[in-house]
């Protein structure tokens, strides 16, 4: 059993002489466990002869989300990144994704190559904060819907009134030309001082001068003049208003 333990931790090991598994060729990990790996090995003139195991581990992790050089990071923390959960074009994706009525799962993007549980802690750093991104966002998608909500409900509203006073300005308008053609009617055949007989032509005149007549009627005290207003009056008292 011991002995089974020791080589299984030599096999985890570098192999190479006095290399304790730091650092490694490529610079993408801070560790190693092979030759293909170890930054010593070149310098001590060992041959490297690179299995299937060894090229995978030289082969550094590239973002899987296709069309993504790897560059640049969701947090603003990095330069690069290496999984969908840290990418910014899956984030933008997924954005679009909310406003298109589609979801865009980073999840649904296969990831591989996670060795060590340094690598696990940062990329569940990076589940995290899409999810407090993706919360955030749906927060705004809510709040923007009621905006909207409201503001249709307000429109509504607000056309619905408008639509009253359209009915009673129409009816305002229709009432004003039957007073004025029943006025037209009563007074065809009273002519006042220095005008034509009433008409559709001279109404607003007409009826400018006879306001005038009532409203300043000491000006207007000769027998003629009381006798017209008289006459005006009784020719007026059947319309109703």
């Amino acid at each position: 059993m011991n002995m089974e333990l020791a080589l299984s931790i030599m096999d985890m090991e570098c192999p190479t002489p006095g290399c304790d598994g730091s650092g490694h060729i490529t610079g993408n990990y801070a560790s190693h466990r092979s030759l293909s790996g170890c930054p010593r090995a070149k310098k001590s003139g060992i041959r490297i002869v690179q299995s299937k195991e060894d090229k995978e581990d030289q082969e550094p992790i590239r973002c899987p989300v296709p069309g993504c050089d790897g560059q640049g990071h969701i947090t603003g923390k990095y330069a690069s990144h290496r999984s969908a959960s840290g990418c910014p074009l899956a984030t933008k994706r997924q954005k679009d994704g909310y406003l298109n009525g589609s979801q865009f799962s980073w999840k649904s993007v296969k990831t591989e190559g996670i060795e060590n549980d340094e690598e696990i802690k940062q990329l569940d750093e990076e589940i995290k904060e899409l999810n407090e991104s993706n919360s955030q966002m749906e927060a705004d998608m809510i709040k923007l819907r009621t905006q909207i909500t409201t503001m249709e409900s307000n429109l509504k509203t607000i056309e619905e009134e408008n639509k009253v006073i359209e009915q009673q300005n129409e009816s305002l308008l229709h009432e004003l030309a039957n007073l004025s053609q029943s006025l037209i009617h009563s007074l065809a055949n009273i002519q006042l001082p220095h005008m034509e007989p009433i008409n559709e032509q001279n109404f607003d005149a007409y009826v400018t001068t006879l306001t005038d007549m009532y409203t300043n009627q000491d000006r207007y005290q000769s027998p003629e003049n009381k006798a017209l207003l008289e006459n005006i009056k009784q020719a007026v008292r059947g319309i109703q208003v």
